[in-house]
């Protein structure tokens, strides 16, 4: 337990392995705190890391719960990585990140939707030390909790919502972020209410497309609807369905198109 007193910030809980030993396992369980203090501070860091890591049966808490201070972040590069099952495979954990430490990694729904209860969350496939390509896959459903933090999915290429895979968010609290260095794929569904002062982002990197397919559909409740195309000379176009509740702001950045193809139906909720 790192977490402060009455005053400060949580301080920094780090249990880690030699990660470039294919031998090394790092096992974690029970809990890891670094709570801000109960009058004033931000939330502290927590970091477990290894070759292979079990984060299985952990529990983490970083948040700030006294009114005035950030939560600590849980950190999950490049590897590919399942969000899907029950089971955590191939996973560093640092404060609010997730981060594949080898081919075939998987984290499960609840270890986000557990995370995202006491703080925000980073998955991420950016370490150039890997041999997979770098994407992420959401196959099973994820439901942000009540007093939700920020959900954010950093991919060194693709990110894909699996068809009838669900991001949901009926919280009006935590944004969400998609950035992709190439592609995304709503296939599924993004359901997300981030509250009034927050957003959705959608990013796609140079070359990269924002695409949806019939059965894809993309929901904002409030706050901002943020697309980002860095550049792309041929899109292939966002062929499922999007809809903004009223008083959302749709905000368009960089220099690449976000094509309306075919099919493509727009509501706008009343």
């Amino acid at each position: 337990d790192a977490s402060a007193g009455d005053v400060g910030d949580g301080g920094e809980i780090v249990v880690w392995s030699d990660v470039s030993n294919p031998d090394s396992l790092t096992r974690v369980e029970g809990q890891l705190w670094a709570r801000a203090g109960s009058i004033s501070g931000d939330g502290g860091n927590l970091e477990t890391s290894g070759y292979s890591l079990d984060v299985n049966n952990i529990s983490t808490d970083a948040s700030a719960l006294n009114g005035s201070g950030s939560n600590g972040q849980w950190l999950i590069d490049p590897f590919n990585i399942t969000i899907s099952g029950s089971v955590d495979q191939n996973i560093t954990q640092g404060t609010d990140t997730f981060t594949p430490i080898g081919s075939g990694a998987s984290i499960s729904p609840q270890t986000i939707e557990t995370a995202l209860s006491t703080g925000n969350v980073i998955v991420q496939t950016t370490n150039p030390s890997g041999t997979d390509p770098g994407n992420i896959l959401v196959a099973s459903n994820v439901t942000a909790p009540q007093g939700s933090g920020d959900l954010t999915l950093i991919a060194d290429n693709n990110i894909e919502i699996q068809s009838g895979v669900a991001l949901q968010n009926t919280a009006a609290s935590g944004s969400l972020k998609l950035d992709a260095q190439n592609d995304i794929y709503i296939d599924g569904t993004i359901s997300w209410n981030p509250g009034p002062s927050g957003s959705v982002e959608l990013v796609a990197g140079s070359g990269g497309d924002i695409t949806g397919y019939g059965s894809g559909q993309l929901h904002v409740w409030d706050g901002d609807l943020i697309i980002d195309v860095h550049s792309n000379s041929t899109p292939s176009g966002f062929e499922g369905e999007i809809i903004t509740d009223v008083g959302v702001n749709l905000i368009k950045n960089g220099a690449g198109e976000f094509l309306i193809a075919p099919g493509f139906e727009w509501g706008a909720n009343d």
